[in-house]
């Protein structure tokens, strides 16, 4: 039994059989052929007939469809009116869409970079590599060195320390002897411009009262006083000797008693004004049996206490002179008084002596003119150098037997060795000198500090190499290389 077929119609919709189909046009008579643009024009279909034929098309492969398979389709009813055509953008033409997109873009890409520009200049570092000025100079040559300053010469400081060093040794009692002390004093005179005369025999007493007398007349030369400056006393040396035989009348310069009044003019203001002043050991005193040591042990004994003593005055000395001066360990001078041997002991024996240790001190500043010369100094034009190696050179002095610390006599000494003067720089000051800067302008900084920089070596950067130095001191590194 053949299958029925009908056309499925939803509700209130149309069916695609419902498009009319436009009757087939007839051929127009030669009279009225149009012409032949009218004609093309004629011939090119309208939107509304493609679309009316598209339509047809459809309808006639649905019925075939629909023959052989014999199944309902729904078809959509289509608009009859003519379907919008959009024009397809023209090559080289961009729509207003696409320009925002692209304004955005460059927008988002120049904020990214502006962004990274600040952040990357606000955590930017400095690092400066500085090679310091360097003068060589190559020390071997004789110098005498003044006790007094002189004009356009090198002149040394003494400075001193002294100790008694006493030790007991065994020792035998010699017959019994008596004998006076006996030294030298310094008398002053700030009681009269005139000269003052003491004869001899004048009893002088110290200051823990043993009375010597002075061996000879002296005349003490007067004060002087210029307008409107300080009084300088007048003085003379003279000799004294104990006024009786005994040990306790042996005394050292270091000890107490070193001070020596006139009992005669203890009424008048000539007690205070003429007095007296040791300058050595007064010794010899002695009363009773003398002790006998052999020659070998005292010269041995008094060699030890002199060692002992040397080291412990050299390193009081150290701790007492200023870093303005150089010491070299050959310009520490010693020197022992004679031996003194007393005690009441019957089988022993104190052997003393005085040792004083000088050091011949020299100016850093007047040293480094002398080795060097004034013409090298000037390259650093008074900036500050550090001369390296200065207290490494080799020193002696070549006249140390000539030598009188006393006197202050002049010294010839020998100095070998090699010196460097390294210019000093100011690294603190460079870096707030740097700080916010660009990298060009601290050659300006750099040619600032030139008498100590050497520009040709030392270099600097930036990262990033478009930041400025930073602000911040912390984050700018400077490396001296010596």
């Amino acid at each position: 039994m053949p299958r029925r077929v009908e056309d499925i119609r939803p509700g209130e919709r149309r069916s695609i059989r419902d498009i009319p189909v436009e009757p087939e046009k007839k051929p127009l008579k030669k009279a009225e052929e149009p012409s032949p643009a009218l004609r093309k024009k004629a011939e090119e279909p309208s939107s509304e007939s493609r679309m009316k034929d598209d339509v047809r098309k459809f309808k006639e492969a649905q019925d075939k469809r629909e023959g052989s398979l014999m199944k309902p389709i729904h078809i959509q009813k289509m608009p009859t009116g003519a379907l919008p055509i959009h024009k397809a953008p023209s090559k080289g033409r961009v729509s207003k869409r696409t320009k925002g997109i692209a304004l955005i873009a460059i927008g988002v890409c120049l904020l990214i970079g502006v962004i990274g520009y600040f952040a990357s200049a606000n955590f930017s570092r400095a690092a400066f590599t500085l090679y310091p000025k360097i003068i060589p100079i190559t020390v071997n040559s004789p110098i005498m060195v003044f006790g007094a300053p002189q004009n356009g010469q090198l002149s040394y400081e003494l400075f001193s320390e002294s100790t008694i060093a006493s030790t007991s040794v065994p020792a035998t009692d010699a017959p019994g002897v008596q004998s006076k002390a006996s030294g030298s004093i310094i008398i002053y005179n700030t009681y009269s411009a005139q000269p003052w005369r003491l004869i001899a025999g004048t009893r002088l007493v110290n200051d823990i009262g043993n009375t010597y007398r002075l061996t000879s007349s002296v005349t003490i030369p007067g004060y002087k006083k210029p307008a409107g400056g300080a009084l300088t006393p007048g003085k003379i040396a003279v000799s004294i000797i104990a006024d009786q035989s005994g040990s306790q009348y042996n005394i050292s310069r270091l000890d107490a008693g070193n001070t020596f009044t006139i009992p005669a003019y203890a009424s008048s203001t000539k007690f205070a004004a003429i007095y007296g002043k040791s300058t050595g050991n007064i010794t010899g005193g002695l009363s009773g049996s003398k002790k006998s040591i052999s020659p070998a042990a005292l010269a041995s004994t008094t060699e030890a206490l002199r060692s002992v003593a040397v080291s412990s005055l050299t390193a009081r000395l150290k701790g007492k002179i200023s870093a303005e001066y150089v010491v070299y360990d050959s310009a520490y001078v010693s020197k022992a008084s004679v031996p003194t041997i007393s005690g009441d002991k019957p089988k022993s024996a104190i052997v003393s002596t005085e040792v004083t240790v000088y050091a011949i001190a020299l100016k850093k500043v007047d040293l480094i003119l002398k080795l060097a010369g004034a013409q090298s100094l000037q390259i650093f034009s008074g900036s500050t150098f550090d001369p390296v190696g200065l207290t490494s050179l080799s020193f002696s002095i070549t006249n140390i037997k000539d030598f009188m610390p006393e006197k202050k006599s002049n010294i010839l000494v020998q100095m070998k060795g090699d010196l460097k003067l390294v210019g000093v720089i100011p690294v603190e000051e460079m870096k707030g000198e740097f700080a916010g800067i660009s990298l060009s302008d601290t050659q300006k900084v750099m040619l600032k500090h030139s008498a100590v920089i050497d520009l040709e070596k030392s270099s600097g950067q930036v990262v990033p190499p478009w930041a400025k130095i930073p602000k911040d001191k912390s984050k700018i590194d400077i490396t001296v290389q010596k």
